[in-house]
């Protein structure tokens, strides 16, 4: 018995590592994204936290905390957000959010085609494990039920308790979604969203570097034949 619970409690930390991974270095590619833009993201965002779609800082900042911090909204707005709270990743809706705000849909699509979103199930467990003593609530139930089988048997209340299996499972969508977003720190603001590599902007030297491949969507192929 003891050797089985301390088994489970490796998985357990193997999921909530993977997540905090995931979740540190998506937010930093993200942050990093917005600050090399410089154009259609910046101005994304502007306009989300005009319409109140951003988180609002708290109230107890001021100019001055700002300034000393020493970040220029106008140069790095991603890191300015993110220091003044207006920006947080610690979910997959979140994240999902705010790359479609900034970004646009194509780069959420990485969501669905790495691992058929299994980086979902490692957000839930991961957040069940810290905040509910490892149990399934009806959040989980509701969020999980139906999108993924390992889950389908968890009733509310049930203890999570992942096998060597699912947990190499999750870390793997995690070690591979996490890295796919550095293609939005090659997005040249000329051309707005991320570019395959064969359609890369001669004058722009972030896209001439770029060797990470995105699939380019139909209306930016369109865009791209225009002179």
């Amino acid at each position: 018995m003891a050797m089985h619970d301390a088994t489970e409690a490796i998985w357990a930390f193997v999921i909530l590592g993977s997540w905090t991974a995931f979740e540190s270095l998506a937010g930093d590619l993200w942050v990093a994204g917005v600050d090399n833009d410089k154009g259609q993201a910046v101005a994304n965002l502007t306009f989300a936290s005009v319409s109140n779609k951003l988180k609002r800082p708290d109230d107890n900042l001021r100019p001055t905390t700002i300034y000393k911090s020493g970040i220029n909204p106008k140069t790095n707005y991603g890191s300015f957000l993110r220091a003044v709270g207006s920006v947080t990743f610690s979910n997959t809706t979140g994240h999902q959010k705010l790359l479609r705000i900034a970004f646009g849909n194509d780069v959420v699509r990485l969501f669905d085609e790495i691992e058929n979103d299994y980086i979902e199930g490692t957000s839930h467990i991961q957040e069940h494990q810290r905040h509910s003593a490892g149990r399934a609530d009806k959040k989980f139930v509701d969020r999980i039920h139906g999108r993924f089988p390992e889950f389908d048997s968890i009733k509310e209340n049930d203890l999570l308790q992942p096998d060597g299996e699912l947990a190499n499972k999750l870390n793997t969508v995690a070690a591979k979604l996490g890295p796919s977003f550095s293609r939005i720190s090659t997005t040249c603001s000329r051309h707005l969203k991320p570019l395959s590599s064969d359609a890369a902007c001669g004058s722009c030297a972030a896209c001439a570097r770029s060797s990470i491949a995105f699939p380019a969507s139909e209306s930016q192929n369109e865009e791209l034949k225009r002179p």
